[in-house]
């Protein structure tokens, strides 16, 4: 079987092609490509073969193994996500997800910090739980690590929120701060460079997603460098008036995707977003 694709309107998955129909049989499958080979995306593994044509425009690819959707899953090249660098080779970038808790005005913090409004019942937390379950590793500020270290690496914690307690403590934790710089706490590293840098770097490396709690300064020049992925926010039923807004003032305007929500029984609303190419 040949079919061909132009690379020039959307990037292909082998598993768009599965036929069901053709157990068994060896085939291969022909992609018109209108530049480079790398615009496919990344270089085919065994059993994959790569043929050129005489033409230097084709590129034959042929199965060595039967039409099968567990052969295709496994054997499929990524799919570019938003922010990788086109040319060479597509490798899937770690996302940065954002978890946080906000007032109905947009507070994430009383004007000192308080956050004696947050709601943690079960269906929050486990709601919690799916994000950190996700993550390869934990960015925060100094103010959020200081009130997050007095509590998560406690035995009260383990005793309470095991899941989440464990997480915190073995996954990576990087604190962004320049006045603080050693803890007790395992697995904790403090960083002074600028934050998209250090996080455009943490992308280009292997693992779960890079997830930020709270640190509305951290977050300020991922939005604006646009290094962030996906928003979670849980609106709590407050008004607080006045206190630390989630996000700053900007002229970035950043259209977003809504992915998941829910409705918890204490009023709290979960919304999950997907940040969408920024606009030209």
């Amino acid at each position: 079987m040949r079919c061909h694709h132009s690379l020039e309107a959307r990037p292909v998955w082998f598993s768009e092609l599965w036929h069901p129909a053709r157990g068994g049989a060896q085939s291969s499958l022909e992609f018109v490509q209108p530049g480079t080979l790398g615009e496919m995306g990344p270089e085919p593994k065994p059993p994959f073969v790569r043929e050129p044509s005489l033409a230097g425009l084709r590129t034959s690819v042929s199965l060595r193994f039967p039409w099968t959707r567990a052969g295709f899953e496994r054997y499929r090249p990524q799919r570019l996500m938003s922010g990788t660098p086109v040319g060479g080779r597509g490798v899937r970038m770690r996302k940065v997800v954002t978890d946080h808790l906000l007032s109905l005005d947009g507070y994430f913090g009383g004007p000192n910090g308080e956050i004696d409004w947050f709601g943690f019942d079960e269906e929050s937390m486990e709601w919690s739980r799916k994000i950190m379950g996700a993550a390869g590793s934990i960015v925060m500020g100094r103010r959020t690590f200081e009130l997050m270290a007095k509590f998560w690496p406690t035995q009260s914690a383990l005793d309470q929120e095991p899941f989440i307690a464990e997480h915190m403590t073995k996954l990576p934790k990087i604190v962004f701060s320049r006045t603080v710089d050693s803890s007790t706490w395992k697995n904790t590293k403090f960083v002074t460079r600028p934050v998209a840098e250090t996080i455009r770097e943490e992308k280009e490396g292997t693992g779960g997603s890079i997830l930020i709690l709270g640190s509305s300064i951290i977050l300020a020049p991922l939005w604006r460098e646009h290094l962030v992925d996906e928003v979670n926010v849980r609106i709590q039923p407050i008004v607080v008036g006045k206190g630390r807004p989630l996000f700053a003032e900007s002229e970035v305007r950043q259209p977003l995707s809504l992915k998941e929500s829910r409705v918890f029984q204490s009023g709290v609303t979960a919304l999950r977003y997907e940040v969408l190419p920024a606009p030209a």
